[in-house]
């Protein structure tokens, strides 16, 4: 970070964004929540961007789009899902936190999801939101149901309640919540 402070970039000094952004999560500890934070969402776009793709070309040992094709979904992929009664939902296009966009580019986030997963997903009998990091606010929710969502996944963990929890603001299960992970769901199911 220190090497591109200063020259087109200007950002607080390391220590200052340590002490606001490294805390632990649920998963990870204090140095890998810093990192993450400083790449999804601190940082100006510009840096974060050249950033990750320094550490890519050094660390990873192949392109991008090698890297891509092996760990993302076809459209043949979705398609088979979707043909076997699979629900496709949306999770952004630029995987933003979405609650801390300006409103035009977060309305122009997830329409540009939405266009590119207009095959996969039902518009008209309503599509599901799953929100980046978690992230939402009262603007992408208001803009979401606007255009036809008919729920929407937060990262609280929990079992949602459908006769009291809003749709587009249900909790949900992590992955690592279940074996062989953690065995944590079932704090919330007995």
């Amino acid at each position: 970070m220190d090497f591109y402070r200063g020259s087109e970039f200007d950002y607080p000094p390391t220590e200052e964004l340590w002490n606001q952004y490294a805390v632990g999560g649920r998963f990870d500890g204090k140095d890998t929540v810093f990192v993450k934070r400083i790449l999804q969402t601190v940082l100006p776009e510009k840096l974060r961007n050249q950033i990750s793709s320094d550490l890519f070309d050094k660390y990873v040992g192949v392109t991008e789009e090698q890297l891509a094709y092996e760990i993302y979904m076809t459209s043949e992929q979705i398609r088979t899902l979707k043909k076997h009664d699979m629900f496709i939902g949306i999770h952004g296009y630029d995987h933003y936190w979405l609650g801390n966009l300006k409103k035009e580019k977060m309305k122009e986030d997830i329409k540009k999801a939405l266009h590119v997963m207009d095959e996969f997903i039902d518009r008209k009998g309503g599509w599901v939101m799953n929100y980046p990091y978690g992230n939402f606010s009262s603007e992408v929710l208001s803009f979401i149901r606007e255009n036809g969502a008919s729920a929407g996944l937060t990262t609280e963990v929990r079992v949602a309640d459908l006769e009291k929890d809003d749709a587009l603001t249900l909790p949900r299960f992590d992955c690592n919540d279940f074996p062989p992970k953690s065995e944590n769901y079932k704090k919330w199911t007995r």
